[in-house]
């Protein structure tokens, strides 16, 4: 066994080093099914380690099943014990050298905001509030709709910044917007409306999401003003319509006041669900946060929210608003998918909103993007004089951009090329329902990128693109 070796200045123990090699030996075939091991009073005098050391590994792989001591005969290699792990040395997908790259690559994804603008002294005080304030027995299992410490601020925040009118009963916390679109289509599903009438194109990830939950997607085209309401379904009746009327994505329209109106009775008229996804409302430029569509139809509407534009997606808490008949039937669909949501960072968010530091964090995220988002059209406008155009929806709101350059189809090998330039781009296709409307338009997120990096990234772009021109 001269391929033991055990270093004393390791992190791990004696017994934890010896305990893996052993262990690995078996399952690679190093060690040959019955092959007797050597004594442990040999093994501890071949290593220089106590002969206790030997003994307790021997016991937790006899007790594992990949050895067994026979009386008088000493320790064999179990049979059935060979599995073939990968090997340690292996190429893996998080090498240096791919980290290196990964690092060095200017992403303009979407969706994620400044993070390092995070308020984390405000957070810091909150948890030490949250910390001294909270008596031990709240630290168990919560509630499946969430902590009413949450519903309650969340309650008065939306009031005061959204004029939604609702009580913290109508509230359910979330792990993030897509669990309360699952636990509302999982709820759809149960009462058999699995067709959803979903916008064309729609955030991948919610489309996904809809159909693991079990729904069929209807997709409805979308324009600057929002979901096409005159190719709404009328020969079927849908379960629900999935929308993001105050700031579509990805193409950043707002659902005008005439289609809410006809959304309103086509539900009235079908009674389908109407599922709002309020997303990136709260970053309007100028002017005040458009209008909710539940205030029109509040009876028929699960309005979705999250924390993750406005504090981190890390957080991982999101919120949903729901009709009181279908109130039950949801908290108990999110206590089966999830149990409930952690109870230590809603108690901190609710001390951030209860002591204003979210609505100030907001309005001073709003003139980061405002004026990331006119660096970026100005980049672009230097970059690509007369050869692109910026989608006019969505101009004075959200995170994202999205751009057309002409003659240039940005499917998967095209992306990977220009990626191989160190900048990568989100072409619109990838969250296209029906596919070959928007092959030359990308998406620009500036919401996570400096100044400096933005910068580099366009111009890197500029020399991908003109690469793939020539």
């Amino acid at each position: 066994m001269h391929w033991l070796t055990l270093e004393r200045n390791d992190a791990d123990a004696l017994m934890k080093q010896l305990y893996r090699q052993l262990r690995h030996a078996v399952l690679e075939g190093r060690l040959e099914p019955e092959e007797r091991l050597p004594s442990s009073r040999e093994l501890a005098r071949l290593l220089g380690v106590s002969r206790n050391v030997v003994l307790e590994v021997y016991e937790q792989l006899a007790a594992e099943g990949y050895v067994a001591s026979r009386r008088g005969s000493g320790t064999f290699v179990a049979p059935g014990a060979r599995y073939g792990l990968p090997r340690n040395d292996a190429p893996s997908s998080g090498s240096s050298s791919e980290a290196g790259a990964e690092a060095d690559l200017v992403d303009f994804r979407t969706g994620v905001p400044l993070l390092r603008e995070i308020p984390w002294k405000a957070v810091a005080r909150s948890f030490r509030r949250v910390r001294d304030r909270t008596p031990s027995n709240a630290w168990g299992y919560g509630a499946p709709e969430g902590t009413p410490v949450l519903r309650e601020a969340l309650a008065r925040f939306l009031a005061r910044s959204r004029d939604i009118s609702c009580s913290p009963g109508d509230l359910v916390i979330t792990n993030g917007a897509a669990e309360a679109l699952c636990i509302t289509a999982l709820l759809l599903a149960r009462q058999g409306k699995t067709l959803v009438v979903t916008e064309d194109p729609v955030h991948l990830h919610f489309q996904q999401t809809l159909r693991l939950a079990g729904a069929e997607l209807y997709p409805v085209s979308v324009d600057e003003a929002g979901l096409r309401t005159d190719e709404l379904p009328r020969n079927v009746r849908p379960g629900a319509v999935f929308l993001t009327p105050s700031h579509q994505f990805p193409l950043g329209g707002t659902l005008s006041v005439q289609r809410r109106i006809d959304l309103a009775a086509y539900a009235a008229a079908t009674g389908c669900l109407l599922i709002e996804d309020d997303y990136e409302s709260e970053f309007r430029f100028e002017g005040l946060p458009v209008s909710s569509l539940r205030e029109l139809v509040p009876s028929s509407t699960v309005y979705i929210g999250s924390f993750s534009k406005i504090l981190s997606p890390a957080l991982r808490l999101g919120y949903a608003i729901v009709p009181s008949h279908l109130g039950e039937d949801f908290r108990r669909i999110k206590y089966d998918v999830s149990n409930h949501t952690s109870s230590v960072e809603q108690r901190i968010v609710a001390d951030l909103l209860d002591e204003g530091v979210v609505e100030r964090h907001i309005a001073r995220m709003k003139r980061f993007y405002r004026e990331g988002r006119k660096r970026l059209v100005r980049n672009l406008a230097d970059a690509f004089p007369g050869r692109h155009e910026i989608g006019s929806a969505g101009a004075g709101a959200g995170l994202h951009l999205v751009v057309r350059f002409p003659g240039l189809v940005f499917d998967a090998e095209r992306c990977s090329r220009i990626e191989a330039r160190g900048v990568r781009i989100h072409p619109v296709e990838g969250h296209a329902i029906r596919k070959g409307h928007y092959g030359e338009w990308v998406i620009l997120g500036y919401g996570n990128l400096s100044f400096d990096a933005m910068d580099e990234g366009v111009a890197r772009l500029r020399a991908a693109l003109d690469a793939e021109r020539a």
